[in-house]
């Protein structure tokens, strides 16, 4: 694993092909949020227990982890004593776009407030704590694209 400038880490096939990005963040306000691109099913349930209600710690077929452009789940994170956590995997780099990361940071809301029980309605102001959730992981999202297009660019520079 190589790090990244802000705290992420970089994981490489025979060191040139990208295939995996890890990267946790915490606003001290609610669990952390680890976002990762390219995770392998195995390695994600190595290292995760799936704290999901009604999971029992199990996860699906590796079929359906494989289908979908990405997932959110509350998770026990095994590498620090199982905390727990929110861990929102892209399948791969390319499934990193705008219209997945905010169809993703609505899921990360809505399993934030489920974890922290808090309620949400349809009236005016009340889903407004989800929004503010939603935008904090949109920027997250924001910096990891970043990240991997900084990574892109510097590889490509490289190569020249």
């Amino acid at each position: 694993m190589e790090a990244s400038p802000n705290g992420g880490a970089f994981s490489y096939l025979c060191g040139k092909v990208l295939i995996m990005y890890i990267e946790q963040f915490d606003n001290g306000i609610f669990i952390p949020l680890i976002i990762a691109v390219g995770m392998p099913y195995e390695d994600m349930k190595e290292r995760f227990y799936n704290a999901e209600k009604g999971s029992e710690g199990k996860w699906g077929s590796k079929e359906d982890y494989e289908v979908g452009a990405a997932s959110v789940n509350i998770v026990k994170d095994l590498e620090e004593n199982g905390n727990y956590k929110i861990l929102l995997n892209f399948r791969n780099k390319e499934d990193v776009t705008m219209r997945n990361i905010t169809h993703e940071c609505f899921h990360v809301a809505v399993s934030m407030a489920s974890f922290h029980n808090m309620a949400m309605g349809f009236n005016i102001g009340e889903d407004e704590h989800l929004a503010h959730i939603a935008g904090w992981a949109g920027l997250c999202c924001g910096e990891v694209w970043d990240n991997l297009q900084e990574k892109d660019k510097n590889e490509k520079e490289k190569e020249e």
